[in-house]
């Protein structure tokens, strides 16, 4: 199977990458919710259901605030595979959060 990447642009998790071949389990675990929650990474998807626990861990990765925001929405905007993996974009889709 491909290793799954998934990279945010915009709002609270700017820059933010997740790999589903981390060994992290939680990091490898979100990578692959975001990838099947967006339709395997489908251009146009939105992305935006994580429990506060999730939005958590992501903050951490994303070396964030340690604030939690409920707030985030985030589409597809790259799908990219080649013969080791899925590069996945989702860039931020709530205007009052875009950077």
């Amino acid at each position: 199977m491909k290793g799954i990447h998934i990279e945010f642009a915009g709002g609270h998790w700017d820059g933010a990458h997740l790999y589903g071949d981390s060994y992290d389990a939680e990091e490898a675990r979100l990578a692959k919710k975001c990838y099947w929650a967006t339709k395997a990474g489908a251009v146009g998807e939105h992305f935006s259901e994580l429990s506060a626990q999730e939005m958590h861990q992501l903050r951490r990765q994303a070396h964030a605030d340690d604030h939690l925001d409920t707030r985030h929405d985030y589409v597809v905007t790259i799908h990219v595979e080649n013969e080791r993996e899925i590069l996945v974009r989702l860039e931020c889709a709530d205007e009052d959060l875009r950077a």
